[in-house]
């Protein structure tokens, strides 16, 4: 939600006060580090050249500031404008910080500059309540950014926003000496603040989602004429007539549908918390449910564009009511009083059917008082006369780029040929300027970002995502590294499948080797025309138009890749439902796909097949027998099968498991070391694919039980106990956060990680090592738990033999 026109002055109070105190700080500390503008700038020059013991990421950022006082009458104008505050700060005279391009005024921007520059040096107390400079850095231009837009008439600034300034200010205020704020107490600064906060949370509905509306990439600009018109659909004239129920907005993928919605429903509110119209037009509550599946997004780090899978709140009525209910207390609106506003975002990803309900719902099931938004890219299934199409931005284009690198911060200096050029190469899809305006502010050259749009000429913005990545994909298929036959295939896979795939069914439609499958697939997903999250591929919408052109299937390969795709997903549909018969009546299953979070329907079948590999394999013999039933060799060619389709971490832990059984067999000292460097590995790609893909899982019993048992495997197999200390650790910590410390694997994480650090006690000497392998160990054997039997009467016996 955005600040009223009362929390936006006091803001912007609050931040002329906090900006006398900074600059008086800095100015003080470079003035006094600092006798001339030459020693400053000599000082700047060996930064250039010093290795600041930081990331990667954060020495790139120093060095476009440091490339602002590379001449050295830049540092001629800053060291004078320092001089100046400074001088002002002991005489206590204000004067104004500006953000306009000026010789006489002193800019926050290069304020900020220098600090970045000298952080390590001289403004390294600014970072004691930052994790890390990068964070201040971070911090620090989004006050930035914020504080210039409080300089605009009629600023919008959300709560959010607002609230991460609050903070940064607090941080920085309780950091700086008292002597600084000389115009404004720290005292009656920080009251502003709170008075601020207390404001901002004041009620306006009585149910709301409102923050969990979608984060855009940047503040909204221009679209005014589409905002007026959706705001009058939704709240009618003056005195509430002409109220639209059904409100459709359409367009193209990457116009901005979602945007122009959420932007229209923050203001109303900012205009109604301004009394800007009656009460009795105001809602009583607002609700926004997303049926959107992926985004397209940019990448800070890599400085690439990506595509994110997103989960759907709602894909039925069924859920559509559920989270109705769930902060309205019913779903029947059938005779509501209630006036309400209910927006279903990325409607064209439900299928027809509940389409159809869902649309009936709001026709005939909810009073008129309820009023619906819903945005999609067909109008397909949506039975409302009341529409606003959203087009491209054309020749309000240089209009739209000015405004949004103003009132975003974007260090991009464009004069109206270049912003020309870049609204023509993006066709005038909002999504891919925007994301190509902060790549520009990363460093992307504008040339760069030109020759990857208009790479393919096209005429329509459907192949605007795969004009971003033509280059890259010339290379891929004119290049001699790939198979062009392979590539043909792959592709048309690809796009008659329609619906995402892994590379696994990928090789066996195409009967491609699935190591050059993937090979091709990561060469497409670096080119941006694929995604891939989770091993699961997909082709993007507009990158698929473009490539049913180039890689249309004759009438012959048409016929023939349609039967075979058929017959394949009819194979994979009897897997699913045998998948489906198993949950039902097999419980284990059930609660491993339950605790394990599989992230869609071939993690599931992957997970069903490791699962199933136990009993066929007859690993139960094995463990009671000690018969050898299978081999290493066996084990590694039944699992690659199945990490083809997936990457999920159960695979790789029901790896660990049936390898460990193995170790119960008779076999040779060779063997035996082959296969503790096999399970070594399989518990290390388990813990990696939860961190790097599976992040849903820590947190689980499931994740405590491969820390646990892979402490275990290191503390008595890898003679490891520093590293098996450290999972145990983790694992014990997991339990408790579960409140499952009187659960038998409890017990047996605390024993193990007692004896870690019986052993860490033996090679350190260290008396808390001691202290914990004793207070751990006693909690074992005092423990009544009937299921702990055998480590109890093991721990008692250590006891004694260790500590008395």
């Amino acid at each position: 939600m955005y600040l009223s026109n009362e929390e936006t002055v006091k803001l912007h109070s609050a931040v002329k006060y906090f900006e006398v105190g900074f600059r008086s700080y800095v100015s003080e500390k470079i003035i006094e580090s600092f006798e001339d503008e030459k020693k400053l700038h000599e000082s700047i020059e060996m930064q250039r050249d010093k290795h600041i013991k930081n990331s990667m990421i954060f020495n790139g950022k120093i060095q476009g500031f440091l490339d602002k006082f590379k001449k050295e009458r830049d540092t001629k104008k800053i060291y004078n404008l320092l001089q100046e505050a400074y001088d002002m700060y002991k005489a206590q005279t204000k004067c104004d910080i500006k953000e306009e391009k000026a010789e006489a005024f002193l800019l926050i921007s290069d304020i900020y500059s220098i600090t970045y520059i000298f952080y390590a040096d001289i403004f390294n107390g600014l970072l004691q309540d930052f994790p890390n400079a990068l964070e201040y850095m971070y911090f620090s231009e989004k006050y930035r950014v914020v504080r210039n837009n409080l300089c605009h008439p009629a600023a919008k600034i959300s709560e959010e926003s607002c609230k991460d300034v609050i903070r940064y200010i607090r941080k920085i205020v309780l950091i700086l000496e008292d002597k600084y704020f000389w115009f404004e107490s720290k005292d009656n600064l920080i009251s502003q603040l709170d008075d601020i906060l207390v404001i901002s949370n004041s009620k306006v509905l009585e149910s709301h989602n409102l923050d969990s509306l979608p984060k855009n990439v940047g503040h909204f600009v221009c679209r005014e004429n589409e905002i007026t018109t959706l705001n009058k659909y939704i709240m009618g004239n003056e005195i509430g007539l002409g109220r639209m129920k059904y409100i459709l907005v359409s367009g193209y993928g990457g116009m901005g549908k979602t945007t122009l919605v959420t932007e229209a429903i923050l203001r109303l509110i900012k205009e109604y918390v301004d009394k800007m119209f009656a009460e009795d037009r105001w809602f009583d509550f607002i609700l926004f449910f997303s049926a959107k599946e992926e985004k397209l997004d940019f990448d800070y780090v890599t400085k690439n564009l990506k595509l994110c899978n997103l989960k759907k709140q709602i894909t039925t009525l069924v859920e559509l009511k559920s989270e109705i209910k769930q902060y309205l207390g019913t779903d029947n609106l059938a005779t509501m009083r209630k006036k309400g506003l209910i927006v279903i975002d990325n409607f064209e990803t439900i299928n027809d059917t509940e389409k159809q309900k869902i649309d009936n719902y709001i026709l005939y099931e909810s009073a008129d008082s309820i009023q619906y938004i819903v945005t999609s890219r067909t109008e397909q299934r949506i039975n409302t006369n009341c529409k606003l199409h959203l087009e491209e931005i054309k020749e309000d284009g240089i209009e739209f780029v000015k405004e949004y690198i103003d009132v975003n911060g974007l260090k991009i200096d464009l004069n109206d040929s270049d912003i020309g050029r870049l609204v023509f190469s993006c066709k005038g899809n909002t999504l891919v300027l925007v994301l190509a305006l902060h790549r520009m502010d990363q460093g992307v050259f504008l040339k760069t970002i030109e020759n990857e749009l208009n790479s393919v000429n096209s005429q329509t913005t459907q192949y605007i995502v795969n004009f971003m990545s033509k280059n890259a994909f010339d290379d891929i298929y004119n290049g001699e590294k790939f198979n062009k036959q392979a590539i043909d295939t792959i592709i048309k896979i690809l796009v008659m499948y329609d619906e995402p795939i892994d590379i696994y069914s990928i090789s066996r439609l195409g009967k491609l080797d699935s190591i050059e499958v993937e090979k091709v697939i990561l060469a497409l997903v670096d080119s941006l025309i694929l995604e891939i999250k989770n091993e699961i591929i997909s082709i993007n919408e507009f990158a698929k138009s473009y490539l049913l052109i180039e890689f249309k299937p004759n009438e012959f390969e048409y016929n023939e890749l349609k039967d075979l795709i058929w017959n394949y997903k009819f194979e994979m549909d009897g897997e699913k439902k045998h998948l489906e018969s198993m949950k039902h009546s097999n419980k284990h299953i059930s609660d491993i796909l339950e605790d394990w979070k599989p992230l869609n329907v071939v993690d599931e079948l992957a997970i069903m097949n490791a699962f199933n590999l136990y009993s066929k394999l007859n690993v139960a013999q094995t463990i009671k027998y000690g018969i050898k039933n299978f081999d290493l060799k066996e084990i590694k060619t039944r699992f690659e099968q199945i990490e083809m389709t997936s990457k999920h971490p159960y695979i790789y832990f029901q790896k660990t498991r049936i390898l460990n059984a193995l170790l119960l067999a008779e076999m040779s000292d060779k063997e035996r070391e082959n296969i503790l460097r096999a399970i070594k590995a399989s518990y290390e790609n388990c813990l990696l694919s939860i961190d790097l893909q599976y992040s849903n899982i820590r947190g689980t019993v499931s994740y405590a039980n491969t820390l646990r048992e892979y402490g275990r495997f290191l503390q008595y197999e890898n003679k490891d106990s520093k590293k098996a200390s450290s999972n145990l650790e983790e694992g014990k910590r997991i339990y408790e956060k579960l409140g499952l410390n009187q659960n038998k694997y409890y017990y047996f994480c605390i024993f193990d990680l007692a004896n870690a650090y019986y052993q860490l006690f033996i090679d350190t000497a260290s008396d808390l090592y001691k202290k914990y392998s004793i207070e751990y160990t006693k909690i074992v054997a005092n423990s009544k738990h009937n299921d702990i039997h055998s480590i109890r009467t093991k721990a008692k016996a250590l006891l004694r033999e260790r500590f008395i």
